[in-house]
């Protein structure tokens, strides 16, 4: 069980509960693909009660219609 304060937790903790690398929480973060989660210097601060985010590459992200290529 991962702790948390104030309903937040830290790439490092999002990493251990999700099962992902710690830079793997921090790309996501940077890119967006984590609703509400701030930086705060080099931390980031991510709210406990955040699913992981569908991995883009899989088939079950892509039949979600949530990752679509752009087409110019």
């Amino acid at each position: 069980m991962v702790k948390t304060t104030m309903g937040l937790m830290t790439a490092e903790q999002a990493a251990k509960k999700w099962g992902i690398s710690n830079r793997q929480v921090q790309k996501l973060c940077s890119n967006g693909k984590i609703p509400h989660a701030k930086k705060f210097g080099t931390s980031w601060a991510i709210p406990s009660n955040v699913k992981k985010p569908l991995d883009g590459r899989t088939s079950k992200a892509k039949a979600s219609g949530l990752f679509r290529l752009k087409v110019d």
